[in-house]
C-alpha cells in the first residue's frame, strides 16, 4: 500500500480507537494494526516481531513519527501516570477525505478493530496480539502447546492466561471471518 492511503487509514483507526474508548497510546495503535494486517489481511505492509509486549513493528514506530511531523497525529500527555494518547490534526482531515474510497473499502475492518481492541488494557492486548502472533508463526501447533510457548516466551503470562488469551483470539477470528479484507491494491 502506497505512503498516504496507508496514513489515511492509520488516522481512521486512530479515530475509531478513540471512538472506542481507547487510551490510543502506541502500544494500541501497534496491536490494532497488528490485527488489521494479519487477522483481516488489509495490506498495510508493516513488519512485526514479538518484542517486549507482543508484536511490534519498528517501521510503525517510524511512520507514526512521520505522521507526527506531518501533522497528521499529535501526542496528548492528559494524564502523568499513563503515557502520551495519538489522536489528529487537522491535516489527517485532508488526508482522509482524499483517500475516502480506501477507507471506505477497509472501514468495516478498521470498526471490528476498534470495537474489539479500543476498550482493552495493555496487559490484555499483549497476551491478545502474542496470541495472533503464536498462532501465525506455528499453525499446526495446538492450542495447549501455544499455552506453554506464550508462557515460555512471556513468563509473566500464565499458561492459563495465555489458555484465555487463546480461546479469546479464536472467538474474535470467529467473528472477523466474514471481515477479511478483499485484495484490492491501494
Amino acid at each position: 500500500m502506497d505512503q498516504l492511503p496507508r496514513y489515511a487509514i492509520m488516522t481512521e483507526l486512530v479515530v475509531q480507537l478513540d471512538a472506542h474508548q481507547s487510551w490510543c497510546g502506541e502500544t494500541h495503535i501497534q496491536k490494532a494494526t497488528f490485527f488489521l494486517q494479519e487477522l483481516l489481511q488489509v495490506p498495510m505492509d508493516f513488519d512485526f516481531i514479538l518484542y517486549m509486549y507482543g508484536p511490534f513493528s519498528f517501521d510503525l514506530h517510524d511512520e507514526l513519527a512521520a505522521m507526527l511531523n506531518y501533522q497528521l497525529l499529535e501526542l496528548k500527555s492528559p494524564m502523568l501516570r499513563y503515557g502520551p494518547r495519538w489522536s489528529t490534526k487537522s491535516n489527517a482531515d485532508k488526508i482522509r477525505h482524499n483517500h475516502s474510497a480506501v477507507i471506505d473499502n477497509y472501514r468495516r475492518q478498521i470498526e471490528f478493530v476498534a470495537t474489539q481492541l479500543g476498550p482493552k488494557r495493555v496487559g490484555e492486548l499483549e497476551k491478545l496480539a502474542t496470541a495472533l502472533y503464536l498462532v501465525r508463526q506455528h499453525p499446526n501447533e495446538s492450542d495447549e502447546q501455544l499455552s506453554v510457548n506464550m508462557n515460555e516466551l512471556k513468563p509473566h503470562v500464565t499458561v492459563e492466561d495465555a489458555r484465555t488469551a487463546l480461546r479469546e483470539f479464536h472467538e474474535m477470528q470467529r467473528e472477523a471471518g466474514a471481515l477479511v479484507a478483499p485484495s484490492v491494491a491501494a
